[in-house]
């Protein structure tokens, strides 16, 4: 099990984010529909205004591994 309290890291999120949709080769809008979550909360990640939650980190770490996988 991964312990949220050592692993979670928001500042990470915005790079995961560039690195997400680069390997993805998609928009943030399209990035946000995969996630199930808005266009403009995705925009407020990349630029550091919002602090994600810990699912959120986690499900962008998954694309970044693993791009062919559905989300």
């Amino acid at each position: 099990m991964i312990d949220a309290r050592t692993q979670y890291t928001p500042e990470s999120v915005p790079t995961l984010i560039t690195r997400a949709k680069a390997s993805l080769g998609v928009s943030n809008a399209e990035l946000a529909e995969r996630l199930g979550l808005s266009e403009r909360y995705i925009q407020m990640l990349e630029r550091g205004e919002r602090t994600p939650r810990y699912p959120v980190q986690i499900a962008l770490e998954q694309l970044v591994i693993s791009p062919d996988v559905r989300h």
